[in-house]
């Protein structure tokens, strides 16, 4: 398992993430990601300390969240939500954009019937005691800035399936909205 966990970090790690983030879903590197999800779900939380710690590897984690987010609702597939989400919880939301993520992931499950919260608070037992700190933070924001729309995006369907769309002016009512 440790020399496939370590080729599988090299090939992620060396793909091309712009090249990546705009292929057909699902990609070889997705495929990859699932995989390295499902290796890591076996070690030990001290054992998979300092994997995530590396920025590139980070980025492809979010890449690799979104696009799941998007293939997930196109497979009508909770199991690859549900790997997103224990991805996200074990890279441990370092980076602003885990908020978004975490929301484009809510509103996928909301799609497929079942409760986003509910999701990430499953897949919190594999943050680290900061990831889970951020998770619940992003769980105790209000729900209405958790939604797709608040954060920029909408959804659309594409000749490839159902997608998100980052919509800056789907966000501007929440950026005007003062606090009361």
């Amino acid at each position: 398992m440790v020399s496939e966990l370590t080729h599988l970090l090299d090939e992620i790690r060396a793909a091309n993430t712009i090249a990546w983030s705009i292929a057909a879903i699902p990609s070889r590197e997705d495929e990859q990601c699932i995989r390295l999800i499902e290796l890591l779900k076996r070690l030990s939380a001290e054992e998979r300390l300092g994997l995530f710690a590396r920025p590139e590897l980070s980025v492809r984690i979010q890449v690799f969240v979104f696009r799941m987010a998007e293939l997930a609702v196109r497979a009508t597939s909770v199991s690859l939500l549900e790997t997103a989400a224990t991805a996200l919880a074990m890279e441990g939301c370092p980076e602003r954009e885990a908020y978004s993520l975490l929301a484009l992931i809510v509103h996928s499950a909301k799609k497929l019937g079942i409760d986003g919260d509910s999701l990430i608070r499953r897949a919190m037992t594999f943050a680290d005691d900061s990831g889970k700190e951020r998770l619940l933070s992003f769980l105790s924001t209000d729900s209405k800035l958790r939604t797709i729309e608040a954060i920029g995006f909408r959804e659309t369907n594409m000749p490839e399936g159902f997608t998100y769309k980052f919509d800056l002016s789907a966000a501007m009512p929440f950026a005007l909205r003062r606090p009361s």
